[in-house]
């Protein structure tokens, strides 16, 4: 025993649990980092693609995996003789002073120091409470009415369904995934490439989403539109 005797013995059980914090200041860093690779490739005109994999089912019913390519959107825009950039947490435009949503530059060259300082400010903390107020802000109190009576539900409840229905459609884990035939008789590569639309659907609005919980959506794909609702099995 002389060896154990040295060595401090506790019992603990292992904690899963990851602080949220952390976890959404990592998520932003690495949307950034994504960005500053967008960025690269707009400099040279092109668009930043990443390689995704998907399973899908065939016509015969078996699952096949297949590779597709997605263009990741840009957080900066021209406009006003100039460049826009914003930092964005998911759907969401993070407000990083506080109030304005953009930070003005007057070239795409000066686009990349603002990458930089979202990127560093996010590391270091310094955006954790503008992550927080914009999701907050996202989901505002609603009321439903029925026979003239109305049921309020929370902000936290509208939000906890929002972010249930984003992890539904951008993960599709913890979830249940309908396709319609009309969908199943597309080749796999639309099917793919629709499977990714839905994964990258942001465009929610008060008309399209009166209750902030993200659970519908209308989607171009080929100048078909296609509608989708999330049902979430927990």
């Amino acid at each position: 025993m002389t060896h154990l005797a040295k060595l401090t013995f506790k019992t603990v059980d292992r904690s899963t649990k990851r602080d949220p914090i952390i976890a959404r200041r990592d998520k932003l860093v690495a949307g950034l980092k994504e960005q500053k690779l967008v960025h690269a490739a707009a400099l040279k005109k092109q668009d930043h693609r990443v390689e995704r994999h998907k399973w899908i089912k065939d016509e015969f019913g078996e699952a096949q995996l297949i590779k597709t390519m997605r263009t990741v959107r840009p957080w900066f825009f021209a406009q006003d003789s100039g460049w826009y950039v914003q930092c964005r947490y998911g759907a969401r435009v993070i407000a990083a002073d506080g109030t304005n949503n953009a930070v003005f530059v007057k070239s795409l060259d000066e686009v990349a120091a603002v990458l930089d300082a979202f990127l560093n400010a996010a590391a270091a903390g310094e955006l954790d409470a503008a992550i927080t107020k914009s999701g907050r802000a996202a989901t505002t109190h609603q009321t439903r009415g029925s026979q003239g009576s109305s049921k309020c539900l929370s902000t936290s409840k509208h939000s906890k369904i929002a972010a249930l229905n984003d992890r539904a459609r951008q993960r599709l884990d913890h979830c249940r995934w309908i396709l319609t035939q009309g969908v199943l008789a597309c080749d796999p590569i639309t099917v793919a490439e629709l499977l990714i639309a839905v994964e990258d659907f942001d465009a929610f609005t008060p008309d399209n989403d009166p209750y902030a919980e993200h659970d519908f959506g209308v989607i171009k794909l080929e100048g078909t539109r296609s509608f989708g609702s999330s049902t979430i099995t927990i």
